[in-house]
């Protein structure tokens, strides 16, 4: 069997395993993002029960954009900025502002200590191999070996659609500057596990197994 063979079927595996954590992580993240206590409602019913997202406020500052949370967050600043005919310095402003937005709703959505292990096996059950590991280490372990995009985790609860999971650092890269998604290495607001998920994005290794350990203090998506 071939690398290229063996590593689409351990994609297919691993995929199924994601299917079932899924399911019952995507129930945490819509009750808390949208602060109700039940599903069965209008979407657009309960936005009115819970305070603006961090996202919701920046985006909020340019009320001449028609911003829909239902849709991905990056796609919709880059659109903004053509729209608008930003220059250089005002993007550079303006997507500054969004990407510490970024970082405070990731750190509302799946924590920021490091030491919280909950906050762990969030992140486990939604990107990691199907395992929920009951000690911290353990779990940084299973997230040590996959490569997730910022912007995707964030954007999850509101869009539903399950980020995707990169098993090369080389892949999650491309991915990451093919689609604007990139997060600074250096940002006031990140967390412990958010700092953790960085990758290298411009300067990726080029592993072919499952997981670097490399990278999570540079520029990663």
């Amino acid at each position: 069997m071939d690398i290229i063979l063996a590593q689409q079927l351990a994609v297919s595996y691993y995929n199924q395993c994601r299917h079932i954590m899924l399911a019952q992580f995507i129930e945490f993240t819509r009750r808390f993002y949208l602060g109700i206590g039940t599903l069965n409602g209008g979407f657009q019913h309960v936005i009115s029960a819970r305070p603006p997202t961090p996202i919701e406020v920046f985006f909020a500052r340019y009320p001449e954009y028609p911003y829909d949370q239902s849709r991905e967050t990056m796609s919709q600043f880059w659109e903004m900025s053509s729209q608008f005919g930003w220059g250089e310095r005002v993007n550079h402003e303006a997507l500054g502002g969004l990407r510490d937005a970024i970082a405070q709703q990731f750190n509302d959505i799946y924590g920021a200590d490091v030491n919280d292990l909950q906050a762990w096996q969030r992140l486990c059950g939604l990107v990691g191999d199907g395992s929920i590991p009951d000690n911290i280490t353990a779990c940084r372990a299973v997230i040590r070996r996959v490569h997730v995009n910022i912007c995707d985790l964030v954007d999850y609860p509101a869009t539903t659609i399950p980020p995707p999971v990169f098993f090369t650092e080389s892949a999650l890269a491309k991915y990451s500057r093919e689609f604007g998604k990139i997060f600074p290495r250096k940002n006031a607001y990140s967390g412990g596990l958010l700092k953790f998920l960085l990758r290298h994005i411009f300067h990726p290794s080029h592993d072919l197994g499952i997981g670097s350990d490399s990278g999570r203090t540079s520029a990663g998506g």
